[in-house]
């Protein structure tokens, strides 16, 4: 895995509840708006998300190749 910028922290990697995909949990570290690009070599998939100062995102990334999105921490689909 390769993050663009060095004040996105990626935190976590996990499947998808559902079994459907993999969840990442991202977060600024340096209290500045970036935009970064995800590299998740292991799964051949690019994720890019803007980050406001000390934002913390939660993304989907579909298996099928579908669009990454973020989602809430309580959603049941991911």
């Amino acid at each position: 895995m390769k993050v663009s910028v060095p004040n996105v922290i990626v935190e976590a990697i996990k499947p998808a509840e559902n079994g459907l995909g993999t969840v990442i949990r991202a977060y600024e570290s340096e209290g500045i708006p970036v935009e970064a690009e995800i590299d998740l070599k292991f799964i051949s998939r690019k994720v890019n998300a803007s980050f406001k100062a000390q934002e913390i995102k939660t993304i989907f990334i579909p298996a099928d190749g579908g669009e990454a999105r973020e989602i809430l921490i309580t959603e049941q689909d991911a």
